[in-house]
């Protein structure tokens, strides 16, 4: 630190004059003296400290924005590198579902058809009952007005 403009002799002559001693004035003087330049900071000190703080907090301020832009973009690249797995993962998932879902579409359509072969088969079959019960129905329409045909001939031949 630097030195304080101290007047030591005039702080003798002020404390002799009070009545102190000479020796004693002077020790105390000194004393003060040493005291002043060794414990007390003058307005220039002041501005040489705070001259250095400044430039410490500066300095601090350029490396932690150094750091924080470090970190910023590690952070980026690892929120990147997240993004892409998860998008992978999204599209590997999607792609499973859609494998799902056409399985389940073929097993469907599969079971469609069946159900609609065995729906035909059966239809066929009632068609070819059917048939059958009109074929029959025919006949016997057939026999039945070929009867009542003849029977009608007999009556107009015994009335003829």
């Amino acid at each position: 630190m630097t030195n304080l403009a101290f007047d030591t002799h005039k702080f003798v002559k002020n404390l002799s004059a009070a009545g102190m001693k000479t020796e004693q004035a002077e020790v105390l003087a000194d004393t003060y003296a040493e005291l002043l330049t060794d414990r007390l900071a003058t307005k220039e000190d002041l501005r040489a400290l705070k001259k250095e703080l400044n430039a410490k907090i500066d300095f601090q301020g350029e490396q932690l924005n150094a750091r924080i832009d470090s970190l910023e973009e590690r952070l980026d690249d690892k929120i990147d590198s997240l993004e892409k797995r998860l998008n992978s993962k999204i599209e590997a998932q999607g792609e499973q579902l859609n494998a799902k879902i056409d399985a389940q579409g073929e097993q469907l359509n599969a079971k469609i058809d069946f159900q609609g072969e065995q729906l035909n088969g059966k239809m066929d079959s009632i068609e070819e009952r059917l048939n059958r019960h009109i074929e029959q129905a025919q006949t016997r329409t057939v026999v039945r007005i070929t009867g009542l045909l003849g029977f009608l001939m007999l009556i107009l031949e015994f009335f003829a």
